[in-house]
């Protein structure tokens, strides 16, 4: 069942992405943005994405350390991968 577009949280930022991702935010999708060469990730729950946000600017927020690094890493390696895969199609498409 698809998501009501309502309830998802969409971020650009790395950081804030990391940090939903290690607090088990639920991670929906990679959106690539048509208008530029980044991605949106996409969360479930857009009330507590908000909230857990607004604690993380406040530095109200605690998260095991190496989770955040190793949630980072886990996010980039989406988004590289999917860059690459894109490159892949792009070339086996001419």
């Amino acid at each position: 069942m698809k998501e009501p577009e309502a309830t998802l949280f969409r971020t650009q930022n790395i950081d804030e992405a990391s940090f939903l991702y290690t607090s088990r935010m639920k991670l929906v999708k990679l959106e690539e943005d048509g208008c530029s060469n980044k991605y949106w990730f996409v969360f479930d729950d857009r009330d507590k994405c908000e909230e857990l946000i607004s604690r993380f600017y406040q530095r109200a927020a605690l998260v095991d350390a190496k989770e955040l690094c190793d949630s980072m890493n886990t996010l980039k390696d989406m988004v590289f991968g999917r860059k690459r895969q894109k490159q892949r199609d792009t070339r086996n498409d001419s």
